[in-house]
C-alpha cells in the first residue's frame, strides 16, 4: 500500500478496514431508470440485478426495463471469459437488440468492470491486477489487463477520499460506431460488510451536443462472496 500514489491510499484508507477480506464474487440488485433514446426520450422504470466475479474480471447485468404499462424489455449485458456481449429481448423473447464480441465491445465492457469495481473495492487493489498511476493530487489512473483486453479510467476523488465520478476519454459508443467520452457519478456512501460503497450512481456520455444521462439507479442489496 505504501508504494501507491498518494490520492489512490487515501481511497483505499477511506473504504477499506484493516484486514479487509478479499471479495471473489458479488451480487447486487438495483433499481433506477433507463434512457436509451438519448436526452429528448423519457426515463423508463428499471430493475437489475448483477453478478461479479474477481478472477476472471467479469460480470453479468441482467435489467428489466419498462419501456410502456406491461410491456418490459429485458437488457442482458456482460462481460466473461473476455468477450463482451449485449442482449435486448421485448418480453423476454423478441429480439430487439444485439451487440457480439470484438475488441471495441470487449474494451467497453472491461471498463464497466473496473468503473464498478467501487462497489467491491479490494477488486481494485493490485493484488486484483489493477495498475495504479497519479494524475495529480485528487485523481489517479486505474488500468486492468485480461488477455487481450485492457481498460483505463481516471478515478476522481472528493475531500474524503471516496470516489465522485470515473472518466474515459474515450470509449466506444455502439449507437453510433465511434468512440466519445463517457463519466460515472457516484454518492451517498454507506458501510457495508466493512466497505464504504456508493449507494447511488449514474452514467452518462459526454458528447459535442452536451452531456446525455443515459442510466441511474440506487442500490438496493449487496451480496459477497470471500
Amino acid at each position: 500500500m505504501a508504494d501507491l500514489p498518494r490520492p489512490v491510499r487515501r481511497y483505499f484508507e477511506a473504504v477499506l478496514e484493516p484486514g479487509q477480506r478479499p471479495v471473489r464474487s458479488v451480487r447486487l440488485t438495483q433499481c433506477g431508470e433507463f434512457r436509451p433514446g438519448g436526452v429528448d426520450d423519457p426515463w423508463k422504470p428499471m430493475t437489475a440485478t448483477q453478478d461479479y466475479s474477481v478472477d476472471p474480471p467479469g460480470f453479468v447485468w441482467d435489467a428489466r426495463v419498462e419501456i410502456a404499462p406491461f410491456l418490459p424489455v429485458r437488457v442482458v449485458d456482460a462481460y466473461e471469459s473476455g468477450r463482451g456481449s449485449l442482449r435486448a429481448h421485448l418480453l423476454s423473447t423478441i429480439p430487439v437488440a444485439s451487440s457480439d464480441p470484438g475488441p471495441e465491445l470487449n474494451e467497453g465492457e472491461l471498463l464497466r468492470y473496473l468503473g464498478e469495481a467501487v462497489w467491491f473495492p479490494t477488486a481494485l487493489l493490485p493484488d486484483a491486477g489493477v495498475e495504479w498511476t497519479a494524475v495529480d493530487e485528487g485523481s489517479a489512473r486505474a488500468t486492468i489487463r485480461d488477455g487481450e483486453t485492457t481498460a483505463s479510467l481516471v478515478f476522481h476523488l472528493d475531500d474524503e477520499g471516496l470516489v465522485k465520478r470515473v472518466t474515459a476519454a474515450e470509449r466506444y459508443r455502439q449507437e453510433d460506431g465511434d468512440y466519445a467520452p463517457w463519466t460515472g457519478h457516484f454518492g451517498e456512501y454507506e458501510r457495508r460488510d466493512g466497505m464504504a460503497l456508493p449507494s447511488k450512481a449514474a452514467v452518462e456520455w459526454n458528447l459535442s451536443e452536451g452531456d446525455c444521462q443515459y442510466w441511474r439507479a440506487r442500490l438496493e442489496s449487496v451480496d459477497y462472496r470471500y
